[in-house]
């Protein structure tokens, strides 16, 4: 392998190597090169546009991955990574086109429809498609509600950790037998209903389980209470791994008053015992209710504060309509725009983004100075 020649074959070793290794930089130069080696091989400017993506450049790796879709049309994953860059560039309208070419939809059922669907759905029945995970269901089926509102009947059949949860939501139906004509994947809504930011699907706790949850939530420690979660994802090639600093988090979390509550479901060897000696003291661990999630429902309603990276309870907070501070890594997802300190999907969330550089410093000094002030409390169980 000779990464100082052009030779195709030793120029894409030495950039999966530099990859490999995360020298993204490197790596770059090294696709771009091939690109310019070897000028009708797709996979140059799609791997170039995928590390400009991960560099948080979406602009430049729309360019790259449009030419690589010129190459290989055929392919619909280089659409799915364009529909991303489209979507963190806030051009909406083609990245949902573009998203209907995902990796993660259902195989496509014959009656999916392409097309943005009519204002009058009066006597249609449409089957919503449960794809990717719980928080991804939760926040597609915002836009749901409006094809209610068209006069459709959704029928659903959730995830089983959501069923409980969204047996609250008057117009999901059971899915009948025969199945309706319509079979819609649930990442399709945003381009068949045209809509741009839907506020989240609203949700309320089951009342039976609330007093439960508050007796625990009281036995675990002194109000106020505040729910932390530093890592979501499962560490898998190709999977999308959000992480904060354990230790840093916990240092900037040292002066809350009252009980910490970890919410972390994944805990990697280490990280609970560096977060509680940098907060100074354990934290109280629900982390158990992720297999329960209408008490997790009931304990994010009962928490004064909650600051998590994005998962699955941001998405079940944002439906009972409460704040919270959000800690978004480099670069950031396209429901977290780079631009504004909100999300237009979550105007409720104050948001604290990692540097470029990966330091969480600057970000979590601004949480720390947040939640010290009296305007980042809210009584328990408001």
């Amino acid at each position: 392998m000779d990464p100082s020649g052009d030779a195709p074959v030793d120029l894409k070793l030495a950039a999966r190597v530099a990859f490999r290794e995360g020298r993204f930089t490197d790596a770059l130069a090294l696709f771009e090169r091939l690109a310019a080696a070897a000028p009708d091989l797709w996979s140059a400017p799609y791997n170039t546009g995928l590390l400009l993506s991960h560099l948080g450049r979406p602009a430049e790796a729309e360019v790259a991955l449009r030419r690589a879709i010129a190459l290989a049309p055929e392919r619909g994953e280089l659409r799915n990574d364009l529909a991303l860059a489209l979507l963190a560039q806030g051009r909406e309208d083609e990245g949902w086109e573009a998203y209907l070419w995902r990796r993660q939809a259902p195989r496509a059922p014959e009656d999916r429809p392409r097309e943005p669907l009519p204002a009058d759905l009066a006597g249609a029945g449409i089957l919503l498609l449960n794809e990717q995970g719980l928080g991804d269901s939760l926040f597609f089926l915002r836009y749901a509600a409006e094809l209610s509102r068209r006069g459709a009947r959704l029928f659903h059949e959730p995830f089983a950790k959501l069923a409980g949860i969204l047996s609250g939501v008057p117009w999901l139906e059971p899915v009948p037998r025969p199945a309706p004509d319509w079979r819609v994947p649930l990442g399709d809504l945003p381009y068949l209903t045209g809509l741009c930011h839907p506020p989240a699907l609203r949700l309320s706790p089951a009342p039976a389980r609330q007093a439960a949850v508050a007796l625990r939530l009281a036995r675990a420690g002194p109000p106020p209470y505040l729910g932390v979660t530093w890592h979501a994802g499962v560490r898998a090639p190709g999977n999308l791994i959000k992480d904060a600093s354990p230790a840093a988090l916990g240092a900037a979390l040292a002066g809350w008053p009252g009980t910490l509550v970890l919410l972390q479901r994944v805990q990697e060897p280490g990280t609970v015992a560096a977060f509680a000696a940098a907060a100074g003291r354990a934290p109280a661990d629900f982390s158990d209710l992720h297999e329960a999630l209408d008490d997790m429902l009931c304990l994010l309603d009962r928490l004064d504060a909650h600051a998590a990276v994005s998962n699955t309870n941001v998405h079940l907070r944002a439906g009972l309509g409460r704040p919270q501070h959000v800690l978004v890594p480099w670069p950031a997802e396209f429901r977290w725009p780079a631009a504004p300190d909100r999300s237009p999907w979550f105007p409720d969330c104050r948001l604290y983004r990692q540097r470029p550089d990966g330091d969480w410093g600057p970000a979590l000094a601004d949480l720390a100075a947040d939640l010290g002030s009296r305007s980042a409390l809210s009584p328990s169980g408001a």
